[in-house]
């Protein structure tokens, strides 16, 4: 059997630390050098250990599957018995772990690994280690694994990031030997409303993807598969059926000893106009249990289900310390450990754009209220004959804006000219100090978030803003201790000022905006003070939302692994920012609705929201809008006056298509972004 295919990252990503998703993974490199210093290692070995020693270590420490690592904790694990304590059925088991221990999961595939123990069965009576007696009997008593423990099934993707940071620090003798006590950040309660929501909202999200039919259900989560004889359904559990008989009101469906039913509507999302065209009988289908039987009915009621091929991630913080108190990195820890929200590195589209807000405010030469002309322009490099044409995401343009219109609606030309105009290397050292550490492209592209981040970096950023200015570094662990409960390390919150409270307000009030009038509407059914901001890449391929209360922050991705389009329309505000309100339901449901204290150095005043000017009897549209002391409007609006409003018209169509020189490190390397 070939190698089997590592866990997909974007695309020309590199694998990164599985721990903190940042740089390379240490020794993951093949190198001349690396295999080198391997042969000499192998070398010192073989002269200092006889080979029965050498293989001893390595049945002790070689990873198993499960989280065992030795012989004797895969006999633990798998079979509740002491390695002495095995048949030959149950080592021939354990003998093909080795090569692939996590493909080899009895849970998952079965019918895999017993191929793989007759192969071992087979080499051993070739090898003359077992008699043809041996042989045929254990081939005829397959081992009976124990059942499943639900291991680390709370918060999986969390627990194998500690795990892995650990590893790192002390040594996996250490970690695994000396009964480290480990106290983390995490908070069940919003991990497990995390999970739900994450589950909820990529399920939805992929049936907006069209009805797949199951080919391999052996591809499904071994719980969903697996049918007790004697225990009945429980409502809401997912399991595997097949079609018993097709008619026009829907399917009669059999799941294992018990009857039941799919009407018609409940595979409405399906579009399924004739079930005998779309299915036939004994084909299997995922169900979900709607209704056990009753007095009334005397079979299951079933809805139609599809696992998920979309994958997300969400991450959730304490803004003021730093704690990660829920962190989910994919649909299904135990299809997929691969961790979404700290290893993957995906563009985060619009999401980005308040980074380079921040840094125009943090100048003090803009306010919310500024005014740039939303227009067309060409930014052209004479020297390499090139132009790029950057357009809205809904390719309109709404002419002289503020800041606020441009960040509430997501508006990329005037965000770009922004960036020209404060610097994109003053935007860069803003997103340093934010906590971005991932490598920026030094050009415009840069304010439509062109560079990949990953979940866990960006969340943070967004934290600064809700923290008032403070930055506090993404913490999983609080302390630890050994197994005689001395303290070996404590992590007590570190946390900087990277910006001033008043600038930082003002930045929550924007991102507030973007909730109540723009492209975070969604988030506006909480009915209490949030803010946030949606992000969405060329084609759909990447959704995100990022939003904070004055207490907690979180964010949320979604996409394929293999970067391909969600399809049409699936944006930031469509994918992603459902999946934050179901969680922040539950995350705020018992918490008053703070509001967002305004520091000391910010003025309120109420302005016209299409001048940015003080507002008048005369202005029809008036917002209260804040402002750093000193840096609000002076002058009264007069522009509904009929002259007024006839001169700007004029300066309009005088500014469009302007052509402006973009120098040459400026221009993105793509020719158009469409993120919103």
């Amino acid at each position: 059997m070939g190698k089997r295919p590592r866990p997909p990252l974007r695309a020309g990503s590199q694998h990164h630390h599985p721990a903190t998703g940042a740089g390379p993974v240490p020794g993951a490199q093949k190198t001349l050098r690396r295999k080198a210093q391997e042969a000499l290692l192998a070398l010192r070995i073989e002269r200092r250990y006889s080979k029965q020693d050498i293989l001893t270590l390595y049945l002790n420490q070689v990873y198993l599957g499960q989280g065992a690592y030795g012989v004797q904790a895969a006999a633990r694990t798998y079979f509740g018995k002491s390695v002495s304590e095995l048949d030959l059925s149950e080592c021939s088991f354990i003998a093909g772990l080795p090569r692939a221990p996590s493909y080899y999961n009895p849970y998952r595939r079965p019918e895999v690994v017993e191929k793989r123990r007759r192969h071992v069965l087979q080499r051993m009576l070739e090898e003359h280690y077992i008699s043809r007696e041996q042989f045929e009997q254990a081939l005829a008593n397959p081992p009976h694994f124990r059942e499943r423990k639900v291991k680390n099934n709370l918060a999986p993707y969390f627990t194998e990031y500690v795990r892995r940071l650990l590893e790192d620090k002390y040594g996996s003798t250490r970690l695994y030997r000396d009964g480290l006590q480990v106290y983390t950040t995490l908070d069940l309660k919003l991990q497990q409303a995390a999970q739900q929501a994450l589950a909820f909202g990529l399920e939805e999200l992929d049936k907006r993807q069209g009805l797949r039919h199951l080919e391999d259900i052996s591809q499904l989560p071994a719980k969903w598969r697996k049918i007790e004889p004697d225990a009945p359904l429980q409502v809401g559990r997912k399991v595997v059926g097949s079609i018993s008989r097709i008619g026009k009101e829907g399917l009669e469906i059999r799941v294992g000893p018990h009857r039941g039913r799919l009407p018609a509507k409940q595979m409405a999302w399906a579009k399924i106009r004739d079930p005998a065209r779309s299915f036939q009988p004994g084909e299997q289908l995922l169900l979900r249990v709607l209704r056990a039987p009753g007095p009334e009915e005397d079979q299951y009621l079933f809805a139609l289900e599809q696992y998920p091929q979309v994958q997300g991630a969400v991450v959730v913080l304490d803004p003021f310390n730093g704690h990660i108190k829920a962190m989910v990195g994919g649909y299904d820890f135990t299809m997929s450990k691969f961790n979404r929200a700290v290893q993957a590195r995906r563009q985060p589209g619009s999401a980005f754009k308040p980074i380079i807000y921040a840094a125009a405010l943090s100048e003090g030469k803009f306010t919310p209220a500024s005014i740039l002309l939303d227009a067309p322009i060409i930014y052209q490099d004479e020297e390499k004959a090139r132009e790029w044409k950057p357009v809205n995401y809904h390719e309109k343009f709404v002419g002289p804006t503020t800041i606020r219109d441009a960040l509430e609606h997501s508006r990329n030309v005037v965000t770009i000219k922004l960036l020209k105009k404060i610097g994109i290397p003053r935007a860069i050292q803003m997103a340093r100090r934010l906590g971005i550490t991932s490598e920026l492209a030094p050009d415009l592209s840069l304010s439509l978030g062109s560079s990949s981040l990953s979940l866990l970096e960006l969340t943070s950023a967004y934290g600064v803003f809700a923290a008032g200015g403070l930055r506090a570094d993404p913490v999983a662990i609080r302390y630890i201790k050994d197994s005689d409960g001395k303290l070996l390390e404590e992590n007590p919150p570190r946390r900087e000022r990277v910006l001033s409270a008043p600038v930082s307000f003002l930045m929550t009030n924007l991102l507030r905006g973007v909730v109540e009038h723009g492209t975070g509407w969604r988030a506006k059914s909480l009915g209490r003070p949030v803010a946030g901001k949606t992000g969405t890449t060329n084609q759909y391929i990447d959704a995100w939302f990022i939003g904070f209360s004055p207490k907690l922050v979180a964010g949320v991705w979604t996409g394929f692994d293999e970067p391909r389009s969600m399809g049409r329309l699936e944006t930031g505000s469509r994918a992603a920012s459902p999946i934050w309100v179901r969680f922040m339901k539950q995350a705020l449901k018992n918490s008053p609705p703070d509001d967002f204290p305004v520091p000391a150095g910010v003025v309120q005043l109420s302005i016209d929201a299409k001048s940015g000017m003080l507002a008048t009897h005369e202005c029809k549209h008036i917002i209260k809008e804040a402002f750093l002391a000193g840096s609000e409007p002076g002058s009264p609006c007069n522009q509904h006056r009929p002259q007024v409003q006839k001169f700007l018209q004029v300066d309009l169509a005088g500014e469009s298509e302007h052509l402006e020189q973009a120098g040459e490190q400026q221009l993105p390397r793509e020719e158009n972004f469409l993120f919103d």
